[in-house]
């Protein structure tokens, strides 16, 4: 294979390849880098693409590792290092003509890009995949990616919405009353308490129905106050102590764990008073879910996980969201679909205009005890329960070009969008009810109004 090297005008090495590409806009993180060296002319480039060590232990599920397909790609953007240019235009891959593969094992593969056409507006070619052995291991045929702003100014509006999808909360049936479940003489709900009382609540309506119910919640150090709840710190030790804990009641004491309900997300603070520490404290409480996860998994017990928020879902345009308490929504999906498998239950998010902590309460109860329900997301909204469905969104309507610039971009449209400087790096962007923010660095400053 070294023999396809010879002969060629200019080569790159890995850190020279992503160095320019970096400044041409395009940035790879550290396991997509797998350019190891490039060499080009005009229509032909050669590169040797290599997988990081750490994946290729993991290659083995996959038929062909997604980092290597997308370093294949990346050999036709290189085709641009010829041009001498150091901000190029953003360019996008929009059709594919042919994609045969066999199964890769290899650490290393070679690529082979023909390019057939490579102007301002178009890139288009093909590619041919070999191994250390020079076997044919794959092909792309009719590649074709076009700058950004051809590829929005192209496509039709309707297409456009087409593609375009959203979720929208959907409206429940009634239930109906719930039958009674038997409640044992050991059975335990453990509730993550907050700090605005609802796990009172809800543990007031648990206790009623013949229930035993642990509160933990925040302290300085592990212990049971002279309510009999626990206490505990957000540190490193938090897994340690709730084993221990879990151990306890469940092995020592044999209580038999009913439910488990995270309630530490159900506050609120309005964006414009956002601080640093209310920051850390979302870090904190998300962290908390992470160990609480493994915990459930290592100590073996069979109850579900019920996550609480509040306000981080929006059901209508008009009603507000709460930003702090959505990455608990996200962690949440996570858990459900991936992690805790068996372990979930739902996912309940109540809202910011709630008449009661106790019609809230009773709502969630209302929720747990139903069995038949098979829906994993439910929002809470008065006495309405919603459920998420898929579809394509009706938010935007018109499309128009979008035009990426390093550090910034513009959309022209009917609807009006405004930027304005929140930092001397950080910039947003708004387009009637919809917002985009760049999200890297998070700086809270006086100046800034707390608006992250």
């Amino acid at each position: 294979m070294d023999d396809l090297t010879q002969g060629f005008e200019s080569s790159f090495n890995k850190e020279a390849c992503y160095k320019k590409l970096a400044q041409m806009g395009y940035e790879y993180g550290h396991y997509f880098q797998g350019l190891e060296n490039v060499w080009m002319s005009e229509d032909v480039i050669v590169s040797k693409i290599k997988i990081e060590e750490d994946l290729y232990d993991k290659q083995e599920v996959c038929f062909f590792h997604p980092s290597l397909i997308d370093a294949c790609f990346q050999t036709f953007i290189t085709s641009e290092f010829l041009m001498d240019k150091e901000q190029g235009e953003i360019r996008l891959p929009v059709s594919v003509g042919k994609v045969r593969l066999l199964k890769n094992n290899e650490k290393e593969i070679w690529v082979v890009a023909d390019i057939k056409e490579n102007c301002k507006k178009n890139l288009r070619g093909s590619i041919k995949i070999y191994n250390n052995q020079g076997q044919a291991i794959g092909e792309i045929r009719d590649f074709q990616a076009m700058a950004l702003d051809q590829v929005a100014s192209n496509v039709p509006d309707n297409r456009v919405d087409a593609m375009l999808y959203d979720i929208t909360w959907e409206e429940l049936e009634p239930m109906g009353d719930n039958d009674e479940i038997a409640v044992g003489n050991n059975d335990l709900v453990v509730l993550f308490e907050d700090d605005n009382k609802l796990s009172e609540e809800v543990a007031k309506i648990y206790k009623d129905k013949g229930y035993a119910c642990l509160m933990i919640r925040h302290g300085d150090k592990l212990s049971i106050d002279e309510k009999k709840q626990i206490l505990f710190t957000y540190l490193e030790m938090i897994k340690k102590a709730l084993m221990e804990v879990f151990d306890l009641y469940f092995n020592v004491k044999k209580y038999k764990c009913k439910d488990i309900l995270h309630l530490d997300n159900t506050g609120y603070v309005d964006n414009k008073d956002c601080t640093m520490e209310d920051l850390e404290n979302t870090k904190q409480k998300t962290y908390s879910l992470v160990v609480l996860a493994d915990t459930i998994l290592e100590s073996g017990i069979k109850s579900k996980l019920t996550i609480i928020t509040r306000g981080s879902q929006r059901v209508g345009l008009e009603e507000n969201i709460n930003p702090l308490v959505a990455p608990a929504w996200g962690l949440g999906r996570v858990l459900y679909q991936q992690e805790l498998t068996e372990n979930f239950g739902y996912l309940i998010d109540l809202s910011l205009e709630s008449k009661s902590i106790q019609d809230d309460a009773q709502m969630i109860y209302n929720s747990l005890s139903t069995n038949s329900r098979v829906e994993k997301e439910l929002v809470i909204r008065q006495n309405a329960t919603y459920i998420p469905k898929l579809g394509i969104t009706e938010r935007i309507r018109k499309s128009a070009p979008l035009n990426f610039k390093k550090g910034w971009a513009s959309h022209n449209n009917r609807s009006f969008w405004s930027s304005r400087s929140i930092s001397s790096k950080k910039k947003w962007l708004h387009m009637g009810q919809l917002s985009l923010f760049w999200l890297g660095e998070v700086r809270c400053q006086k100046e800034m109004n707390g608006v992250i």
